[in-house]
């Protein structure tokens, strides 16, 4: 027999040894329509914030890259949900600078010149909003 033949007779049982100890449910997989499976994932984290990664992606358009931009994150707020909502900026508004401030702190931000709050009631901001959407306010300082 041949070193190419043993090569391919090996590869064979190998495969054969891998394929055969997997459950047949794994297999269903391979014919299962798995758009079903994507909307479920893509809409999973949205299940904690409704609206806000729409409001996050108009904040992407609205600001240019290289900008910083204040996420406001009132006081009252826990731990667990103010670091989702920033780990969620962050990731949306890749090329720009995100920081965390909290609304005790805002009078430190002096350099920041976009303040993004959601939700929370814009009118408690002395700045200039640009952008409603979806319960949430963007604002400019100029």
């Amino acid at each position: 027999m041949s070193r190419d033949a043993k090569i391919a007779i090996s590869a064979l049982l190998l495969a054969a040894l891998f394929f055969g100890t997997l459950k047949p449910e794994f297999y269903l997989i391979l014919g299962m329509d798995r758009s079903i499976l994507r909307e479920s994932i893509e809409s999973g984290p949205d299940s904690r914030a409704p609206g806000y990664d729409d409001f996050l992606a108009q904040v992407a358009e609205a600001i240019p890259r290289g900008e910083v931009v204040a996420l406001l994150t009132p006081d009252r707020l826990d731990g667990e949900t103010a670091d989702y909502r920033f780990y969620r900026a962050s990731y949306f508004l890749a090329g720009r600078s995100v920081k965390r401030v909290y609304a005790r702190e805002l009078s430190s931000a002096k350099d920041i010149r976009y303040f993004a709050l959601w939700p929370g009631d814009p009118s408690v901001l002395p700045f200039n909003p640009i952008l409603h959407q979806g319960g949430g306010t963007l604002f400019e300082r100029r």
